[in-house]
Parts: C-alpha cells; structure tokens; sequence
C-alpha cells in the first residue's frame, strides 16, 4: 500500500506498507506540484476489489465522513 493524503496541513502525509509492515507516516511540507489530491494505491493478490470497497466505505461510515470510490479498480 502506498498513500499520499490530504490531512488539512499544507502538504500531504506519505504512507507505505508492505505486507504487514506499515512504515512511519512521512510528513511533507508541500504538495507535490499538480498533485494536491489524496491517492492510495493497493497492491494485492488474490484480494477482490469488492471487499477492498466494502472495507473503505465500513471506515467512512465509522469516521462519518465521505470518500469517493468512482476510482477504485483493479488491472
């Protein structure tokens, strides 16, 4: 898993994960140039991407806050 988020300072926080090692966040004094959006990248097997969802949405009701899944796909 690999991350860029909008956590309302004025750069983006970078996470990193490898299996069930997940990195320190990485705080970033400005955003990358055209590139002020929140991104998150799963890299999985054997995982569909339904679940990946239903997981991301079961967060958004838990934090009461709205995520927008048009994006969400797998290749």
């Amino acid at each position: 898993m690999k991350g860029m988020l909008d956590v309302g300072e004025t750069g983006p926080i970078i996470l990193n994960g490898v299996q069930h090692i997940i990195h320190p966040p990485i705080h970033l004094s400005e955003w990358p140039e055209n590139m002020q959006i929140s991104h998150i990248v799963f890299i999985m097997k054997d995982i569909p991407t339904t679940l990946l969802k239903q997981s991301l949405l079961s967060f958004q009701t838990f934090l009461g806050t709205e995520i927008d899944l048009m994006d969400v796909h797998s290749i």
